[in-house]
């Protein structure tokens, strides 16, 4: 076993003992940043590139430009921001 397969073992094994499950998956390229006041999260997502890029949404998420809802996969276009919280509907 290689020591990537140990480490993405590890990660897996720790989050499902804590309880920790990922909103969103994004390519390295994407700046992902996040604000927070009392229990509101904000994520803030950036594409620099010339391309678009694949998101990856695990959970439902609000788009606050929009107001529309993602879940699934999404491009985000060249340059492109998203402004996101967590689904009004889906907090736990």
């Amino acid at each position: 076993m290689s020591q990537q397969h140990f480490y993405n073992d590890l990660l897996t094994w720790l989050r499902q003992l804590c309880n920790l499950h990922p909103l969103l998956k994004v390519p390295d390229n994407v700046e992902v940043s996040m604000r927070q006041k009392d229990d509101t999260k904000v994520y803030f997502l950036l594409n620099h590139q010339n391309s678009p890029l694949r998101i990856q949404f695990y959970k439902p998420m609000h788009d606050f430009l929009t107001g529309n809802t993602f879940s699934g996969n999404y491009d985000l276009q060249p340059h492109g921001v998203l402004v996101l919280d967590e689904h009004p509907g889906a907090k736990a």
